[in-house]
């Protein structure tokens, strides 16, 4: 599985599918590291379903990128997904805008 993504400056905007599970973990984490950026910004409006393997491979992926003197945003003005994310306390380490533009302009 390939996830579609666009380039804007330094930053990479990687569009998660309808589902992030453990069967897209692998292939979300592959894709980020072919696009070679530091700067992520993953988009989930159009996710509906996040298990705990999803869940962990984003603060993977924001130690990961840090590591590279980067990070990740995410992007999504879906309350479901929001609430996932403050319940999980993941919002308090990964900054969560609620329009890709703002997640964007936030790396400059």
């Amino acid at each position: 599985m390939n996830f579609s993504h666009e380039i804007f400056g330094n930053v990479a905007v990687v569009h998660a599918p309808d589902e992030l599970t453990e069967g897209q973990v692998p292939a979300l984490m592959d894709t980020c590291d072919r696009l070679g950026f530091a700067h992520i910004v993953l988009e989930l409006d159009s996710t509906e379903v996040m298990d705990s393997a999803g869940l962990t491979a984003l603060l993977d992926l924001d130690d990961s990128l840090a590591a590279k003197g980067g990070g990740l945003k995410l992007a999504t003005s879906n309350a479901i997904n929001r609430q996932i994310l403050r319940l999980t306390k993941i919002d308090q380490r990964i900054q969560v805008f609620d329009s890709l533009v703002d997640a964007v302009k936030s790396f400059r």
